[in-house]
């Protein structure tokens, strides 16, 4: 840095020294573009004792502040600054601590242990067996349908089970209006057929279920089965039951007639919407859709297994 630092101090003498250079320089050494122009005036870089970028390594007392100032880097370089101790540029501290801390350590900083718990639970958490967590969600999904005995189409609802450790859907329900008697068929009723029936070890769900909370929560402790709701607005906490409303909506909500998330005219109307079908027949094609899911499509987290595989 110094060495660098000296050459551009030469160059600024001699005139020969550009602004976008100061820049790229700037980002290379991982300090501010103003900051540099500053160590250029001076003629030395304005910070003593301190390694370059590439080369810092995080101190204990440097982790035991970031712990202490909750995960706020910039109040340890500040903190650090004020005590008259010598500090990197803010930056690279920034840097040191996303590159050398992980990610579980850094959300520990911020939330506490509920928050390395939740970080470590459920974004890479993988069950070790089947039924051991049920992911649930509801979701609104983008297609218009036609209820028995009705004219103009509606947008149904889904409600999804899914086992953590196979992928595979273990219950489901849709509706049009959307209450707790559908939340407890998906979870019991399918919970007893076939070979991903079973009763889960904890159950978690977004804060799309509160409509049903107290009855699932009800039904759940019935069974045996730790409730784990999710906080609210954190879908990073259910994230596999997220993917699966996306390639529920790419794979099948997208082929289907009425799927109103399709390409539009210069008016704003669907292109390719079709007649929406009959609710009784969405039915029926998703089941077929589920069966072809646990069954026959592999999945990529899975390494190229089925749910059923799994």
């Amino acid at each position: 840095m110094r060495r660098l630092v000296a050459d551009l101090v030469a160059r600024r003498r001699r005139r020969d020294l550009a602004r976008g250079e100061v820049r790229e320089a700037a980002a290379r050494v991982g300090v501010g573009e103003r900051t540099l122009w500053r160590w250029l005036a001076a003629g030395r870089p304005l910070v003593r004792g301190c390694p370059s970028p590439a080369r810092l390594v995080l101190g204990g007392e440097q982790r035991d502040a970031y712990l202490r100032l909750g995960g706020n880097a910039a109040a340890v370089w500040r903190e650090q600054r004020d005590a008259d101790r010598p500090v990197p540029p803010l930056r690279t501290l920034q840097a040191a601590f996303a590159r050398q801390l992980s990610a579980a350590e850094r959300v520990s900083a911020r939330r506490g242990e509920a928050g390395r718990r939740e970080h470590g639970l459920y974004l890479r958490y993988e069950a070790p067996h089947r039924n051991t967590v049920w992911q649930a969600d509801h979701n609104q999904l983008p297609l218009l349908v036609v209820a028995p005995g009705g004219r103009g189409g509606r947008r149904p609802w889904v409600t999804l089970f899914l086992d953590d450790c196979s992928r595979a859907i273990v219950g489901w329900a849709i509706s049009l209006r959307p209450s707790s008697a559908e939340v407890l068929a998906a979870l019991l009723v399918h919970a007893e057929r076939g070979p991903f029936g079973g009763v889960p070890g904890r159950l978690r769900w977004d804060h799309g279920l509160e409509f049903a909370a107290g009855a699932v929560e009800h039904a759940a402790l019935a069974l045996g089965i730790e409730v784990d709701p999710a906080a609210p607005y954190a879908p990073h906490e259910k994230g596999k039951v997220e993917r699966l409303n996306r390639t529920i909506s790419e794979s099948f909500i997208a082929t289907l007639p009425g799927y109103t998330d399709g390409p539009r005219d210069q008016r704003g109307r669907l292109e390719t919407a079709g007649a929406p079908i009959a609710l009784a027949e969405l039915v029926v094609r998703f089941a077929a859709w589920v069966q072809t899911y646990n069954t026959k499509r592999p999945h990529r987290r899975l390494g190229g297994h089925t749910p059923l595989e799994r």
